[in-house]
């Protein structure tokens, strides 16, 4: 840039130059000629010859003087943009760092700058040059970029810098919990900014700048919606978030951490219990206890199971542990919030479900935990570690440890992990990890690992919205078949279980309904080593064999039809909530004999999105 800058300069120089000359010229010429003659027509040629030339002359310098002025606020404008690029790296790492000083000062550059480079294309010579048919899509694609970048500032940086300097994140934790004045002001920032983020979002693009160094333009946009980003992604749980936390005034909920080797339709056995707490303005994790200690044995009457219950998820529904057999994790949640009321006197406003699964994800991120016997969890172990070494080592029939309560120290340890891993998640919390935090309960509710109930119904609703309320599906508009095995025998063989579906092509119906066919195949991967060393605490009655139950539910307004079966098993018709179902209660998977089962499944009439699967978490993916 200063090397065209300096060659129009030259150039400029050149053009006066001449100018001088043929004056000085014609000038000398018409001096000497008057002296000669006075002849008045030669005089007024000459004087014609000047003005003419003088009307070429002066609009070129004109033209090259207001050439080189947009050539200065080029250079200019480009020296602003590369003050935003690194001034924006300043606000990224400010935030990673919780450092609102440097944010402000980071934030006050890019407002000068970006406010400059608005003064200068508001000036009449840019607003001329919006008019050029080829030029002016650049420069209205510029002046869009600058107005992004100052409403960047206002609406949502400098905000920014208020939130971060009264709520400083490095104050969140509170003792063994987090403030819940903190993590409101954030989610109303976040609440506020969101009509902001989508308008910028929107109008970057359609921005198209193309001059020197414009890929600096690029970085910084870039680095804009990496701002906007986790908002993008997490911005359907803000609601939930907040519904769950309330205004800081006390609430309660229990934390069921399943046991996914007694598996159940609706994740597993609940083994330990937990509490999450908010007291006095701060939301903390309680101890966990064996669900014998915490839940009432049968379910309350306030929410007694029905008969019709009884039939099709078995009489097991009686007992507050085993309703979990039910898929409905929506009945699920509300039957244990009683049944805890119910044997504690105190009042539970929401249920939350972790599978093992989480457990390792979690320690993924916060790094592993000892448990007391010297077991050590991490990232990369915990659900193999949960869900079967801990019952070889110390529960099975080759175990080189005797101890008569056996069953009660392998309990208190999954009590044990349930609280160590909750603890480490609040000390080691690391805001900078939040997307990652979110994304493992993103995935959670996609493969029901992660289920909540609220007993407000305006919670639930956002429960629902976020995916992970594990209630059954009653859209007719976004079809889905169900499909949910249990253990249905005392056993830890929920290890071994496969769970397979395959969806086939649909076949549109007169009526506007989709057909599709089903394929589901259960399959047990035990070996005979694992049968060898297991024992029967761990097998069962069945010497290896998976004693189960199996519920496909139809999507909403749809049917199940032309039910086949590898072992010739019989599949029960019936109706649950509205949704229709078939049903065994009454078979058993063994090794090397998996069972195979065909049906059809058709939506309501008139439904054109494919149809998807809910079906219980397997552990298949860790062995």
């Amino acid at each position: 840039m200063i090397i065209i800058s300096r060659y129009w300069l030259n150039i400029t120089r050149l053009i006066v130059l001449l100018i001088f000359f043929v004056l000085s010229r014609f000038d000398r010429g018409f001096i000497k000629d008057m002296k000669k003659n006075k002849d008045t027509e030669w005089n007024e040629r000459r004087l014609r010859i000047i003005r003419d030339a003088l009307f070429v002359v002066i609009p070129l310098i004109l033209v090259v003087f207001i050439f080189l002025t947009y050539i200065k606020d080029i250079k200019t404008i480009i020296n602003e943009v590369d003050t935003l690029r690194y001034e924006m790296d300043s606000v990224l790492t400010s935030i990673k760092s919780n450092d609102s000083e440097m944010m402000e000062e980071a934030v006050d550059h890019i407002d000068e700058s970006s406010k400059h480079m608005q003064y200068i294309l508001s000036e009449k010579k840019w607003k001329l040059l919006s008019h050029i048919p080829y030029i002016k899509k650049y420069i209205r694609s510029a002046d869009t970029l600058v107005d992004v970048i100052v409403n960047a500032s206002d609406d949502v940086l400098k905000p920014g810098v208020e939130v971060m300097k009264q709520y400083p994140l490095s104050q969140l934790k509170s003792g063994d919990g987090f403030k819940v004045d903190t993590i409101n002001a954030y989610l109303d920032y976040l609440e506020k900014i969101e009509p902001e983020i989508e308008d910028m979002t929107s109008s970057i693009s359609h921005v198209n700048v193309t001059f020197s160094k414009s890929e600096n333009i690029s970085k910084y946009v870039d680095k804009l919606n990496s701002l906007t980003a986790s908002y993008n992604e997490n911005g359907k749980y803000i609601q939930l978030f907040r519904e769950f936390l309330g205004d800081g005034s006390d609430k309660m909920y229990l934390v069921a951490a399943q046991n996914s080797s007694e598996i159940r339709a609706s994740g597993g056995f609940p083994g330990s219990v937990g509490t999450v707490r908010i007291e006095n303005g701060v939301m903390s994790i309680g101890d966990f206890q064996t669900v014998y200690k915490v839940l009432s044995e049968r379910v309350p009457e306030s929410v007694q199971v029905t008969e019709h219950e009884k039939t099709i998820f078995s009489s097991w529904m009686r007992l507050s542990r085993d309703v979990c057999y039910n898929p409905d994790f929506e009945r699920v949640g509300s039957i244990w919030a009683h049944s805890y009321e119910s044997r504690n006197g105190i009042h539970v406003d929401g249920v939350i479900s972790l599978t093992p699964v989480i457990i390792q994800k979690v320690l993924k991120c916060t790094g592993g935990v000892t448990l007391s016997d010297g077991t050590e969890l991490n990232g990369d172990n915990a659900t193999k570690v949960l869900q079967k070494e801990l019952y070889y080592k110390y529960l099975s029939n080759r175990t080189d440890t005797n101890m008569s309560n056996a069953n009660d120290y392998v309990d208190a340890l999954f009590a044990e992990t349930a609280k160590l891993v909750m603890s480490k998640f609040v000390s080691e919390f690391d805001y900078k990890m939040i997307s990652q935090y979110a994304q493992i309960f993103t995935d959670g509710g996609k493969d029901r690992t992660i289920l909540m109930w609220m007993e407000d119904e305006k919670a639930q609703t956002y429960v629902r919205e976020a995916g992970c309320s594990g209630g059954l599906n009653h859209d007719k508009e976004h079809p889905q078949a169900g499909v949910y095995f249990s253990c249905s025998y005392a056993s830890k063989m929920g290890w071994f279980i496969n769970l397979d579906t395959q969806i086939g092509d649909s076949v549109v119906n007169t009526d506007g309904s989709r057909t599709y066919d089903m394929t589901v195949v259960m399959s047990n991967a035990i070996v005979k080593d694992d049968i060898y060393k297991a024992g029967e605490y761990i097998l069962g009655a069945q010497n290896g064999g998976i004693k189960g139950f199996i519920h496909l539910f139809a999507p909403a307004g749809g049917t199940i039809s032309d039910i086949t079966t590898s072992n010739s098993m019989k599949m029960v018709l019936d109706e649950y909530e509205g949704l229709q179902l078939a049903y065994n209660l009454n078979f058993v998977v063994y090794a090397d004999k998996p069972i195979t089962i065909k049906y059809k499944v058709t939506t309501a009439p008139g439904v054109d999105e494919p149809i998807t699967v809910s079906k219980t978490p397997t552990l298949q993916e860790y062995r």
